[in-house]
């Protein structure tokens, strides 16, 4: 029994050993790129933190992130959770044939009143200005009978649009998803809608244009694990994210980047096709401000208000402006009357999902400030 013991000993000694070796072989990590965060990197140590507690709490968290081999080991856990039963880690639940789906938000009754009453000011600043919003539910909301939730999110669905002015256009894209539930429209894996989806859409707001575009369809990424999956180190599942380019070579466009001082000619990044997030291989993520020329004829020109799931809708609209202006407003800051007044901006279009629209505050921010 003695010599039984002292092996296991022996054993665990050298495991923590080996691992303590790892550790000082293996360089620490500044970020983790399938979870898409900052890790935690060695503290300081001072008398005044290991006395108050900071230098404890920070080494753990550390040794947390800096841990040989962290993500197989948090994948392995995921799974045999997984097995156990449990419906959700974190803000994640597992829906049905490996669907990951994140938790909605709920936005109070004071908080859709003060988003609406803004959005209608804002019309009201504008009159003139054909005004259009597309606001997408979530796969919570689509799938809302495979989540154990006390509220649905389609329940505050026609409950927001209909606090809207009705001078402003609304797309119905609740009942177009939910009438093609059954197709590709989200990802497994990742908290976007898929470029299915977003030509659905387009093909509502473009109803009226006399002008049709076909499209062929180009793979892009056909192992792509989005956010939801890295955040929880789900690995049983991947994606496909694709691409449509119209069929015509009549179209000419010129993207600029302002903040940023760069241009391109085209909305696709090709260097993020196979990259830790493969849906950016539009427009390469988020900006501030994405200004497009065309050389479409006539003078519509479109003001874009958006999250992250404009992105891969944004491709279908360019046939049909001379100029889109694309505005985040969690990232820009600048004067919005001074691009509608000086772009002569004749349509405007806000395209948020739900959670972001109900859950960020920076929409607010930018048109409070338009409509002082």
């Amino acid at each position: 029994m003695k010599n039984k013991n002292l092996g296991m000993g022996i054993t665990l000694f050298a495991i923590l050993i080996s691992i303590f070796l790892v550790q000082i072989i293996i360089p620490d990590q500044e970020i983790s790129e399938k979870e898409q965060r900052a890790l935690a990197q060695k503290p300081d140590f001072s008398i005044s933190s290991y006395q108050e507690g900071k230098f404890q709490k920070n080494y753990e968290e550390y040794i947390e992130d800096q841990f040989p081999l962290r993500y197989k080991l948090m994948s392995l856990k995921t799974k045999l959770v997984k097995g156990l039963g449990v419906k959700k880690i974190q803000d994640v639940y597992f829906g049905e044939n490996g669907r990951l789906i994140q938790e909605p938000v709920y936005p109070t009754e004071e908080v859709m009143n003060l988003k609406a009453n803004l959005i209608n000011a804002f019309q009201e600043q504008n009159p003139d200005i054909i005004m259009n919003m597309m606001l997408i539910p979530n796969k919570a909301g689509i799938y809302a009978e495979e989540i154990d939730t006390e509220y649905q999110q389609l329940d505050f669905y026609d409950t927001f649009l209909s606090k809207l002015t009705d001078k402003m256009i609304k797309i119905n894209a609740k009942d177009i998803l939910l009438a093609h539930k059954e197709e590709k429209i989200f990802y497994d894996t990742d908290h976007h809608w898929t470029t299915l989806s977003a030509k659905y859409l387009a093909d509502e707001f473009l109803k009226d244009q006399e002008t049709k575009y076909e499209y062929d369809v180009y793979v892009s990424n056909n192992h792509f694990i989005g956010t939801l999956a890295n955040k929880i180190s789900y690995e049983e599942v991947e994606d496909v994210v694709e691409i449509y380019l119209p069929k015509t070579e009549d179209i000419v466009y010129y993207v600029t980047y302002p903040e940023e001082g760069k241009s391109a000619t085209t909305v696709y990044d090709l260097e993020k096709q196979y990259s830790s997030n493969a849906y950016e291989v539009f427009f390469g993520g988020n900006h501030a401000r994405i200004d497009i020329a065309t050389n479409v004829s006539g003078d519509k020109r479109l003001l874009i208000f958006k999250d992250s799931y404009a992105n891969c809708l944004i491709p279908f609209l360019i046939p049909y402006y001379s100029e889109i202006v694309v505005i985040d407003p969690r990232y820009y800051y600048g004067d919005i009357m001074e691009i509608i007044n000086g772009k002569k901006i004749t349509d405007v279009l806000f395209l948020y999902n739900m959670n972001t629209f109900f859950g960020d505050t920076s929409l607010e921010t930018i048109l409070n400030q338009s409509n002082e």
